[in-house]
Order: structure tokens, then C-alpha cells, then sequence
């Protein structure tokens, strides 16, 4: 329940309504609740879950018995009545310069309005953490997440493509079958499965790492050694189960790609000549199996600014994954727009790169007109 006396400045109008839906969810069985709006809607009645209120007339209201006012009407009546209100001893929430939402305006004006918000990457206010903005949201969470998975897919990307093109290559010794082959039967199990084991036996049990958070409870965030090393120390088992469970992924794509190069006509002509059995590695199968690895790379570099949800969440870790499960949990609609949008706009930035450097990879591919 709000434990605070609020007057809510405007109720009848649709930001008004939109207030008092969040106010009755988030805080349900509110009884010390105004509604105040202009003369004409004085009078009426409205409801805020399953209490009734009477609609009061702005210019007859005593601001002196609430201890919160929220100015959801225009902004005219904000610079009228809100003087009034802080001299009565009200906290004032000015809605035309903190929390717009344009609502009452057209249709046009509000896309337009929207529209332009998006191009500056203005995403508004968070509704679970008014009056935080939703991009100080994303920027405290972006660092942890990026730091995370961007070592990590790198990793697993390296770790995985020279464990597949040593599987699909014959010529590599045979012990290899038996150090690779466990690790990628993995990929059967899902990350966040392996994080919860990898928590049962290295946290709980042994009690070697953490069992959560992205640094010590008592410890501040702060550039020192002691303090990155915590970070490392807490980072290794939620790496562990994202490194672990996306090795067979890469290594079974690379695999499969150097066993198909082995019939191409450039393998049979390039061992016809008699070249060396590394350059024949190197130069031919792998140069030519790790095209399809890179457009992958480039696509799951795309979705590192979501975030690992659920390995976030088991983990409790500080990043975008846990933000955005957060803000999926308390319904605020618009650190999720923000996380979906830049969703959109890293995977499109990601493959424009990958299009723009295939042919640096690949001298087949080529821009240029008539070739």
C-alpha cells in the first residue's frame, strides 16, 4: 500500500488514468488518495482498484492536506497551481518536464514526438524506478554485460573453431577424438542448466567461487586491483557455463564445414601439387570452413547487449539480462522497448560490419560493378 497522502493534479485526463491504472497496481488497497481536475469534472466519480473516489474542483482544494502532489495535466496548470502546492508543504512531481507522455495530444504528435525520441535515443523514464531514466538503466548494466559476453563469445568462438577444424581434418592425431568429444556433448545441455550445476558443485559444495552478484555484497564499486579481482572471481562461473555450453556449437559448425571443403575441387587440386599438409590446413580448409563461423560470430556479437537472461538471473549478475528480466517482472514497458530496440540496432550494425569486411575473408566477394 502507498504509505503517502497523494493528490493527483489532472485525474481525468488520460495521463492522469494511466497513473492511477500503475498507482492501484504496483501499490493496491490505496485509500489516501485525492483526485483533483478542472470544474467541469468536479463532481465525478473514478476508481482506483476497488475504491471509489469523487473527483474535487482544483480551485477549492486545500494542497495542505497531501503530502505529494502529481501534476498531470498541462503544463499551464502546473505553473498555476503548483507554487500553491509547495507553499502548503506539498512535494510537487511536475509531469510536463519529468514524466511526458504526450497522450492527451493527436495521434501524429505523439508518433512524431516518438519518433524523434527514438533518433536521439531517448527512450523516457523508467516506470518501475521513476523518475530514473531508462538509458541510466541500460548504461549502469551495459559494462557488465559487455565485459561478460564479449570475452565470452570471443572464447568460445576461438576455443570452438580450432577444436572442429582439428576434428573434420583427418591428418590430426587421434587422441584429439577423445579430449574433444566429451566437451561438446555440452551443447545437449543449456546454459543455464550447466550455471546451476556449476553453482551446486563449485559454490555450494566445494565453496570455491560465489554463489551470486558481480562483486562482494560489502564491497563499492571502485577502480582497484582488489576490487577487480572480485569481479573476475565472481565472473568465472557465470563464464564457465556460457563458454562451456557454446563450444560444441562452434566446434560442431566448423566441423561439418571442413569435412565438406575436403571434396571441393581447391582441396584436390592443392593436394595434387603436393603442398604441405599445414598449409593445406590453414591456407585452404580452414581459411575457407570459418566464412559461415564468421557471419555467426558477427550475429551473436549482435545479441551480446541483451544479455545471458537466465544465466544472469540464476546468478543474480548485474548485467542488461537481469535488468531486462526485471523490468519484464514489474511491467515496465519502457526499459523493454529500449532493450528490444537496441537489440534491432546491434544485430543490423553487426551484419552491415560482417558485409562490409567479408571481402577482406573472402576474395571472391566483391562490391565492385560488373564484378
Amino acid at each position: 500500500m502507498f504509505n503517502k497522502k497523494l493528490a493527483i493534479v489532472g485525474a481525468s485526463g488520460a495521463v492522469g488514468r494511466v497513473f492511477i491504472e500503475l498507482l492501484d497496481e504496483m501499490y493496491p488497497g490505496t485509500k489516501d488518495l485525492f483526485l483533483v481536475a478542472s470544474k467541469r469534472s468536479a463532481g465525478r466519480s473514478m476508481f482506483c482498484g476497488k475504491q471509489e473516489f469523487i473527483i474535487q474542483d482544483i480551485e477549492e482544494f486545500d494542497f495542505s492536506q497531501v503530502e505529494i502532489a502529481f501534476f498531470s495535466a498541462g503544463a499551464e496548470t502546473a505553473e498555476k497551481y503548483a507554487p500553491i502546492a509547495v507553499s502548503k508543504g506539498c512535494t510537487v512531481i511536475d509531469n510536463s518536464s519529468q514524466f511526458r507522455t504526450d497522450l492527451d495530444k493527436p495521434l501524429i504528435v505523439q508518433y512524431g514526438n516518438y519518433m524523434k525520441d527514438l533518433v536521439r535515443f531517448d527512450f523516457g523514464p523508467s516506470i518501475a524506478y521513476f523518475p530514473k531514466s531508462v538509458n541510466s538503466l541500460i548504461g549502469d548494466s551495459v559494462v557488465w554485460t559487455f565485459g561478460l559476453l564479449s570475452v565470452c563469445t570471443f572464447l568460445a568462438f576461438f576455443i570452438g573453431t580450432i577444436a572442429g577444424a582439428l576434428l573434420g581434418w583427418p591428418k590430426s592425431p587421434n587422441f584429439l577424438q577423445y579430449v574433444f568429444m566429451p566437451i561438446l556433448t555440452l551443447a545437449a545441455i543449456p546454459y543455464y542448466l550447466l550455471a546451476l550445476v556449476l553453482i551446486y558443485i563449485f559454490a555450494f559444495n566445494l565453496d570455491w567461487f560465489p554463489l551470486f552478484g558481480g562483486y562482494a555484497v560489502a564491497q563499492l564499486p571502485e577502480w582497484s586491483f582488489s576490487f577487480v579481482g572480485q569481479v573476475i572471481h565472481h565472473a568465472i562461473l557465470p563464464a564457465s557455463s556460457i563458454v562451456l555450453a557454446s563450444l560444441g556449437f562452434w566446434a560442431l559448425g566448423m566441423r561439418g564445414m571442413m569435412v565438406t571443403n575436403q571434396g571441393e575441387d581447391f582441396m584436390i587440386a592443392a593436394e595434387a601439387k603436393g603442398l604441405r599438409s599445414i598449409r593445406l590446413f590453414f591456407n585452404y580448409a580452414v581459411r575457407n570452413a570459418i566464412l559461415p563461423q564468421t557471419t555467426a560470430l558477427a550475429l551473436s556479437l549482435g545479441t551480446v547487449f541483451t544479455g545471458s537472461v537466465l544465466v544472469e538471473v540464476i546468478f543474480r549478475y548485474p548485467g542488461l539480462g537481469n535488468t531486462l528480466y526485471q523490468a519484464i517482472r514489474l511491467n515496465d514497458f519502457f526499459v523493454i522497448r529500449g532493450m528490444i530496440f537496441i537489440v534491432i540496432v546491434t544485430l543490423g550494425l553487426a551484419t552491415f560490419i560482417i558485409d562490409v569486411t567479408y571481402p577482406l575473408l573472402d576474395p571472391r566477394v566483391s562490391y565492385k560493378k560488373g564484378s
